[in-house]
């Protein structure tokens, strides 16, 4: 059995670990951000690989992260409500105020990141809609030609999918 000192240790060392994941996930969101700009596809489809493992390692990391928090609060007498990383901070004692700031850090870090995939999703519409819009003109009511050279009238116009 870990003691809490040990406990509270792997807790921060956990958050930290979030902290840097995030903080790299700003970083390739920017990069997103100037390859969407720059219409840079295959630089985009390494950016979304890298983005995608990222998000693997966040994901075990918060399982983790709540199995040592949960443990924790168990070791202190928590209940299950009581066991946010702010209940745990206003009860462990020494390193509670460095736990409350690890936590501030990693909600200013997720909030920057949201604000981000927030831009890029409005230029990935934004593309979109242009494309759409390329589309319906080059499109404008013809399908193509038949055998004999004559214009044919498409029964319906080619979409893309808009959904992001």
């Amino acid at each position: 059995m870990e003691t809490l000192p040990d406990l509270l240790g792997g807790l921060m060392g956990l958050l930290e670990e979030q902290e840097a994941l995030i903080r790299r996930l700003i970083e390739l969101g920017r990069e997103e951000t100037r390859a969407l700009k720059a219409e840079d596809l295959a630089g985009l489809s390494a950016l979304i690989a890298e983005q995608e493992q990222c998000g693997r390692k966040l994901r075990e990391l918060e399982v983790r992260r709540l199995s040592l928090q949960l443990e924790l609060a168990r070791q202190l007498g928590l209940v299950e409500g009581e066991s946010s990383l702010q209940g745990l901070a206003e009860r462990v004692g020494p390193g509670g105020e460095e736990l409350v700031n690890a936590v501030k850090r990693l909600r200013r870090s997720f909030e920057e990141l949201k604000e981000l995939n927030r831009i890029n999703r409005a230029l990935v519409q934004q593309a979109l809609t242009y494309i759409n819009r390329v589309l319906a003109l080059l499109g404008a009511g013809t399908g193509g030609y038949d055998h004999e050279g004559q214009v044919k009238v498409a029964p319906e116009q080619t979409r893309v999918n808009t959904v992001v």
